[in-house]
């Protein structure tokens, strides 16, 4: 079978959460803490290690679940009229994950990622034309969020 779109589970669980299960895997809550990581560890592993596209990542990764979670008449293109949200990253840039370091709100430290060499960094985040992450610092105004409610197409 072929993959149409990739996403991540995130965890809003605390250690304890995930560690109370007296060994039971299929108890212990789904998810990684990492949201952040999800870019950077496809540009190494997918574009980096096995050569895709980065327009096939860009759909995998943007357009295609932006479609299929009903926010297609927003996000998920770079186009007039939608939200021109992108990432701008360095593909060659090498560097390792420590979470000590995280901009994530996970509250877990449990992470297979932690000491993983990572090729491929995002450097800025525009979302809806405004540059809020750049070199490492998240820089827009708390509060600049937006939600937006899923339009589902028949």
């Amino acid at each position: 079978m072929r993959s149409t779109c990739w996403v991540q589970i995130t965890a809003p669980y605390t250690d304890d959460d995930r560690l109370k299960h007296d060994g039971d895997i299929w108890s212990v809550p789904p998810g990684l803490p990492g949201i952040e990581l999800m870019l950077p560890l496809m540009l190494d592993a997918a574009i980096n290690q096995r050569g895709m596209k980065p327009e096939r990542l860009a759909q995998l990764m943007s357009s295609n679940p932006a479609r299929r979670f009903g926010l297609g008449r927003r996000k998920g293109a770079i186009q007039v009229g939608l939200d021109a949200d992108f990432a701008l990253a360095d593909l060659d840039h090498q560097w390792v994950y420590e979470g000590k370091y995280s901009l994530g709100k996970q509250k877990s430290s449990l992470t297979p990622w932690e000491g993983k060499k990572i090729k491929g960094q995002v450097l800025e985040t525009i979302v809806r034309g405004q540059t809020v992450f750049r070199n490492g610092k998240i820089i827009a105004e708390p509060g600049s969020g937006e939600l937006i409610q899923p339009d589902f197409e028949k």
